[in-house]
C-alpha cells in the first residue's frame, strides 16, 4: 500500500504552471508491477466548492506512477484563475479503471483521487 508523504507546489514559467513534487512510501510487502503503470490525473477544485464528482482533471505531461518514491508532474495552470484550490491526486489505468488508493486520508470516493493538499495560485506576473 503506498502512503502519500510529501507534496511540494512550485509555481512556475510566469506563474502559469505548477510543478508538483510527490513523496511517496510503500506500506506494503510489494512493489507495483512493471505491467500495473498508473496515469496521473490532478484535479485542483476552488477551495470554497464541493466537489460534485463531475470535475474533469487537470491536463498534465504524460507522467506515469511506476512505484517510485518521488513523482515530479508538471501542470499547465493557464485555464485557472488566482486563489487557493484543493488539489486531489488520481492514480488509475488510462481509461480510468483499476484506481490506486494511498493509505492516507483526505480520499473523495466521487473523484476517485486522494487530497494532496492546497496550492494557491498567484495572478500571473506581466512584463
Amino acid at each position: 500500500r503506498y502512503l502519500l508523504k510529501d507534496a511540494v507546489f512550485t509555481q512556475k514559467d510566469g506563474l502559469k504552471s505548477v510543478q508538483m513534487d510527490f513523496t511517496f512510501e510503500n506500506t506494503g510487502f510489494a512493489s507495483l508491477p512493471y505491467h500495473r503503470k498508473k496515469n496521473v490525473q490532478l484535479f485542483f477544485i476552488p477551495s470554497e466548492s464541493a466537489v460534485s464528482g463531475n470535475e474533469e482533471p487537470l491536463n498534465i505531461s504524460s507522467e506515469l506512477f511506476t512505484g517510485q518514491k518521488v513523482l515530479t508532474v508538471t501542470a499547465d495552470l493557464s485555464s485557472l484563475d488566482s486563489g487557493s484550490y484543493a488539489v486531489y491526486v488520481k492514480f488509475s489505468d488510462s481509461d480510468g479503471t483499476h484506481v490506486i488508493r494511498p493509505a492516507n486520508t483526505g480520499w473523495n470516493s466521487q473523484l476517485k483521487a486522494v487530497k494532496a493538499g492546497v496550492c494557491t495560485l498567484k495572478a500571473s506576473e506581466t512584463n
